[in-house]
């Protein structure tokens, strides 16, 4: 898994074009980090501290608020960055429909409290009207 982890952030770097271990507060810099956080806790399963202990063992000074706090504005900075956004597809690229599905049911549950209500309305609508055996639990 460390080696994975490892590829996601080269590819992470390749992308921005800025290494993200830096101890710099830019733009491309931050929303690096956003990325593989994300990465980092929607794919990978990291806990806060296990993404802190990551950066550190890169070098870089960082604790698990700074991470929450990247995690919790991830959505923001891709509103505003298109760049970011396509960062995300190429890495979503890399992994199988099953990996690829994982992703997606938490790239949902990441965004749902950043949708309008209307937009929430018209997933309940969606979402209420599939048959039970649509709706069975995923293992």
């Amino acid at each position: 898994m460390k080696t994975e982890i490892n590829k996601i952030a080269t590819l992470v770097k390749d992308l921005s074009g800025v290494d993200v271990f830096e101890d710099r507060r830019t733009r491309k810099h931050v929303e690096g980090r956003a990325l593989l956080n994300f990465m980092l806790r929607n794919h990978f399963g990291m806990t806060l501290y296990q993404i802190k202990d990551y950066y550190l063992s890169k070098g870089k000074n960082y604790d698990h608020a700074t991470a929450l706090f990247s995690l919790n504005n991830f959505e923001m900075y891709k509103k505003y960055s298109k760049e970011l956004d396509g960062w995300l597809d190429v890495l979503k690229r890399l992994y199988t429909d099953d990996e690829l599905d994982n992703l997606k049911r938490e790239t949902i549950k990441t965004k749902i409290d950043y949708i309008s209500n209307d937009y929430v309305n018209r997933i309940y609508r969606i979402v209420n009207h599939l048959p039970m055996t649509q709706l069975t639990k995923k293992e």
